[in-house]
């Protein structure tokens, strides 16, 4: 079963900066690449296999005509760039998987306004991955049930203090998930359990969508550090010349 599903399944902001990049710089060419964090990692070669066929399965994915009207509702959104949205599609050869000495390398190269959404869904593509290997997979006598019990005594627990200290909080945990059901999960109880002077939302424009809440988010520093590269920009500059983009966009 596919890990990422639907193209909403990715944060606000790169949506909106997706809107910005478009307009303002169709034509900047930019190359990512994928570092694991933790050196002791071994990744296998089922594991790279595994995030290909992810990707493949990602890059056959379409807006739907729900995702298309819920986008058009934001009131930023301009109604060419959902014009855009409604045929654009991930490009399979703007990515690459490398495995060598169990070492994992991704690799996203190509213009901008195309390339932007993918960093959010391949770092959850490859915590999924890389927890169902090690975690789910090896796992005898402390099943996944006796897992997702636990976690649900923990979600409880924080709900809880979060009614008890009442402050304001909003999920941006995409990037980062054990695993989508589980970010599915901890989005509906905190929906039910907490009001939304509690609980604000989620960057997560899919759950967003399907839980009725509100999306969250505005830029990452991926805008700002683009800017530092531009040719004819210099670093001094840059900043400003990035949020003047962004201002000319928005206002």
């Amino acid at each position: 079963m596919a890990i990422i599903k639907s193209l909403l399944d990715n944060d606000l902001y790169k949506l909106t900066m997706g809107q910005a990049v478009t307009h303002r710089f169709p034509a900047i060419w930019m190359k990512y690449k994928f570092k694991c964090r933790n050196e002791d990692i071994t990744w296998t070669p089922a594991m790279a296999k595994r995030i290909n066929e992810e990707l493949d399965y990602y890059c056959t994915l379409q807006f739907t005509k729900e995702e298309i009207e819920w986008i058009s509702k934001l009131r930023y959104i301009k109604k060419d760039f959902v014009e855009f949205l409604k045929i654009y599609r991930p490009q399979r050869e703007h990515v690459k998987v490398v495995n060598e000495a169990g070492k994992l390398e991704i690799i996203v190269e190509g213009p901008w306004f195309l390339t932007i959404y993918f960093e959010v869904p391949i770092l959850a593509i490859v915590n999924e991955v890389y927890f169902e290997e090690t975690v789910i997979r090896n796992r005898t006598s402390y099943g996944l049930q006796d897992l997702f019990k636990d976690a649900e005594l923990r979600l409880v627990h924080k709900i809880n203090l979060a009614k008890k200290e009442s402050f304001l909080f909003s999920d941006f945990g995409t990037r980062r998930r054990f695993a989508a059901y589980w970010q599915e999960r901890v989005i509906e109880k905190l929906t039910k359990e907490l009001p939304r002077n509690i609980f604000g939302g989620t960057s997560n424009m899919y759950l967003a969508m399907k839980y009725n809440l509100t999306p969250i988010g505005t830029m990452a520093h991926e805008f700002i550090m683009a800017g530092q590269a531009l040719e004819g920009v210099t670093l001094a500059s840059s900043q400003k010349y990035m949020l003047q983009a962004w201002v000319d966009e928005y206002r």
